[in-house]
C-alpha cells in the first residue's frame, strides 16, 4: 500500500516538471513581446495654439495646435505609429488635473514630423474659457516609464477674441489655411495638395484635417468647397388683410350705404359680405344650369360661371373662403370631366 502512494507521488512530481521544463522552454523560443522605450525626439514641440468656441453650439469649445515630433537619425523614429506612441494633455494650471487629451493623427510619416491636432468640448463639459491652462506633449507613458515631456502655455493670446458663431468659424479657416500651407512646406508636397488656389480644402486636405479635428466639417464649413446648407425658410404668416381691404374699398360711398341696407334687409343679423357671396355663388349656378339646359353641356357654363365668382372677391361682394371652395369644386369637375370621366 505504501509503494502504490510513492509511486502516485512519483508520478506527481514527473508531470509537474514536465509541464515546468515545457512553459520554459515555449518561453524561450517564443518571448514575450517587451515594447521598447521610445527614444527622445529631437524636435518635439508644440506651437501656434487656436481656441474658438460656438462652432457648434453656444459655449462649446475647440482647442487646435500645430505640433512637431521628429528625429535626426531617421532609424530612431519608432515603427508604431505616433497615435501609439505620444499623447497630448490638457491640464490646469496647477497640472494637476486632465482637462482633456489626444493623439496624433497618423496620415504623412505616421503621424510623425509635423501636424495638427485639436481637443473638442461640449458646452457642457467645456474648461473655463479665457483662462490659462497647460499643453503637454508627451510619450506614452505605457511604452516609456519615463517619459519625455513638453509644456506649452496657454493664454489668453491663445483664444479667438471675437464672439459670434459665424465669426468664430471664419476666424479657425484662416488659421487652418496658414497651417495647412506650413504642412505643404513641412511634408514636402506640391503647393496646393491640402488647400487649393480658392482656399479651399482639397480631398487629401480634408481627409488629413477631418481625421485630425473630428467634426471639421460643421466647426468649420467654409473651408470646404462642398458644403452642407440648411435652407432657411421664413415662415408665412397668412392674414385676411386683402379680403378686408376689397370690402373696405366701397366705404363712405353710395355702394357701402346700398350694402349695409341689404344686410338690414335680412335682420342685420347677417354680414352683407355673406350675402352677396351668396348671390355670387347662385349667380354661377344659374349660369351652369343654363348652359346644361341650353347645350347639354355644362362646360360653357362652368368657364363662364366663375366669372362673377372671381369679379365677386375682387369687388369685395364674396368672402375669399367661398371664392377658395368654389374654385376647388370647379377643378375637381373639370379634372373629373377630362381625366376620370371616360376611364374604364
Amino acid at each position: 500500500m505504501v509503494t502504490k502512494e510513492r509511486k502516485g507521488t512519483a508520478r506527481s512530481w514527473a508531470k509537474a516538471s514536465c509541464g515546468a521544463l515545457l512553459a520554459i522552454l515555449i518561453l524561450a523560443l517564443f518571448p514575450i513581446p517587451v515594447a521598447a522605450a521610445i527614444t527622445d525626439p529631437d524636435v518635439m514641440e508644440v506651437d501656434e495654439v487656436c481656441i474658438t468656441r460656438h462652432l457648434y453650439e453656444t459655449d462649446d469649445m475647440l482647442l487646435t495646435f500645430h505640433y512637431a515630433i521628429s528625429w535626426t537619425l531617421p532609424e530612431n523614429q519608432p515603427e508604431e505609429p505616433a497615435s501609439e506612441t505620444f499623447i497630448f494633455r490638457l491640464m490646469d494650471q496647477d497640472e494637476t488635473e486632465i482637462l482633456g487629451y489626444a493623439i496624433p493623427y497618423p496620415y504623412v510619416y505616421n503621424g510623425y514630423g509635423e501636424g495638427v491636432g485639436s481637443m473638442y468640448w461640449d458646452a457642457v463639459t467645456a474648461p473655463t474659457w479665457g483662462i490659462n491652462y497647460i499643453l503637454w506633449l508627451m510619450e506614452n507613458p505605457g511604452l516609456d516609464p519615463n517619459p519625455e515631456v513638453v509644456k506649452r502655455s496657454v493664454t489668453s493670446d491663445n483664444y479667438c477674441p471675437l464672439t459670434t458663431k459665424e465669426e468664430n468659424q471664419s476666424y479657425l479657416r484662416d488659421y487652418l489655411i496658414d497651417i495647412a500651407l506650413d504642412l505643404e512646406l513641412a511634408w514636402g508636397v506640391e503647393p496646393g495638395s491640402l488647400i487649393g488656389d480658392n482656399n479651399y480644402l482639397t480631398a487629401a486636405g480634408e481627409t488629413y484635417f477631418q481625421g485630425a479635428i473630428p467634426g471639421l466639417r460643421i466647426f468649420c464649413p467654409d473651408i470646404f468647397a462642398i458644403k452642407e446648407v440648411v435652407p432657411q425658410v421664413d415662415e408665412k404668416e397668412w392674414t385676411l388683410a386683402q379680403q378686408t381691404a376689397a370690402e373696405q374699398q366701397w366705404e363712405g360711398t353710395w355702394v357701402q350705404d346700398s350694402l349695409e341696407g341689404l344686410s338690414e334687409l335680412f335682420g342685420g343679423g347677417v354680414g352683407w359680405s355673406t350675402i352677396t357671396g351668396i348671390g355670387c355663388v347662385i349667380l354661377f349656378l344659374v349660369i351652369l344650369v343654363f348652359s346644361h339646359m341650353k347645350f347639354k353641356n355644362t362646360k360653357p357654363g362652368l368657364l363662364l360661371g366663375i366669372l362673377p365668382v372671381l369679379g365677386g372677391a375682387v369687388l369685395g361682394f364674396i368672402p375669399y373662403v367661398i371664392v377658395g371652395l368654389t374654385c376647388f369644386g370647379g377643378i375637381m369637375f373639370l379634372a373629373y370631366t377630362f381625366w376620370f370621366k371616360g376611364a374604364t
